[in-house]
């Protein structure tokens, strides 16, 4: 008995040191970080109540505990929704107002279940005897932890491998952890601490995040562009002549007249200029590519296992985009970028350090030829 309550305080411990960690480093209270507080916030009141049932558990009247399992039923439902929606914001799907209420039904049954419940016991009379209608918890349980994992799955070209399991395979074991306890009569204290060291988990690889992310563009920062052209040429060489298609593109953009940005219309100007460039690239490639701020004015993409004809796409859809923002936009300046490309077929003997170089190049000599043809054509209307 006393290992359960050593289980529960080293559990609430970890969770308020995730929280406060959370707090700290979370930055702007954005809708995933609020939801993640939340998971936790959760998890710590069914800790308390379920370490409050193990201080009643020989309680003869039974009330006390009746009323803190129709809490920790319905805190049970109300995690696994919240995690539901925490997927979903992950996933890098705006969560709309007809999700959010689809998503809440299931919630809002069990909410009514467990308030006839206390008159007519449809769910539970006491903690061995289940009511006709007990296993509804259960598959609203199950619903949730399967739409979870398949808002993960749908958007797993996103995500890192080694962010994507534990994603993808943390809610199938706890939910059937979960569920099982629902399901049939066993000991489930251990199944909360061991939700509270996910979260620790989880609040680890967002920190992680947090160093690879350029803290003004929100794109991955120059550390991680490293780690991952090396990662990348890696993985060519040892693949290299198993599967067709392993090659890929890389562009190195700069923002034309950036500095006269800067001089002219100040600092906040030129901040603003960047993040609408990289808001600009995201819009402009596919799906899972990587875009990085490569330094100062200067971004990078890779376009991983693309065709030939790739690069030419996401360039004309950046120009398509630019102009549109160009026209919209009410700012003194226009936006452009200088652009070197080149699609890699054979990486053997190839570095980091060379791709950068050869699409700085590139880069460099389209910046050129831009200046060339306006000054030609400012001496032709002379």
């Amino acid at each position: 008995m006393y290992e359960q309550y050593d289980i529960h305080i080293i559990s609430l411990l970890i969770l308020a040191v995730v929280l406060f960690n959370n707090l700290k480093n979370g930055g702007e209270s954005r809708p995933r970080l609020r939801l993640f507080r939340a998971l936790i916030l959760c998890n710590m009141l069914l800790l308390v109540l379920n370490a409050a049932r193990i201080v009643l558990e020989n309680d003869t009247d039974g009330t006390a505990d009746f009323y803190l399992r129709t809490a920790s039923l319905f805190l049970c439902v109300l995690f696994s929704e919240l995690w539901a929606l925490f997927c979903t914001s992950r996933s890098g799907r705006k969560i709309k107002a007809r999700g959010f209420i689809i998503l809440s039904i299931p919630l809002f049954v069990i909410a009514l279940l467990l308030a006839f419940n206390t008159e007519s016991h449809i769910l539970f009379v006491n903690r061995r005897e289940k009511g006709p209608f007990f296993h509804a918890i259960s598959a609203v349980i199950a619903f949730y932890v399967i739409y979870s994992m398949s808002v993960i799955w749908r958007g797993k070209k996103s995500m890192e491998q080694r962010e994507y399991y534990p994603y993808i395979i943390g809610p199938f074991v706890l939910g059937a952890l979960g569920i099982i306890k629902f399901a049939v009569p066993f000991d489930g204290a251990v199944i909360w601490p061991a939700v509270a060291v996910g979260m620790l988990i989880l609040q680890l690889f967002a920190l992680d995040e947090k160093m690879n992310i350029d803290h003004l563009t929100g794109l991955h920062n120059r550390k991680y562009l490293d780690a991952y052209i090396d990662e990348l040429i890696s993985t060519y060489k040892n693949t290299q002549g198993q599967h067709e298609n392993r090659n890929f593109a890389a562009l190195m953009l700069d923002i034309d007249n950036f500095k006269t940005i800067n001089d002219t219309y100040g600092h906040v100007q030129g901040d603003k200029a960047l993040v609408a460039a990289s808001k600009l690239l995201k819009k402009s490639v596919r799906r899972g590519d990587f875009v990085a701020r490569y330094g100062g004015d200067e971004f990078m993409i890779v376009l991983d296992r693309c065709g030939s004809q790739t690069p030419d796409r996401v360039i004309r859809r950046l120009k398509d985009n630019v102009n549109q923002y160009n026209a919209e936009s009410r700012l003194p300046y226009e936006l452009s970028f200088s652009i070197g490309c080149k699609l890699f077929y054979n990486v053997k003997g190839l570095t980091a350090k060379d791709i950068f170089s050869t699409i700085d190049e590139l880069m460099y000599i389209h910046k050129q030829n831009k200046a060339a043809a306006v000054s030609k054509y400012s001496g032709l209307n002379q």
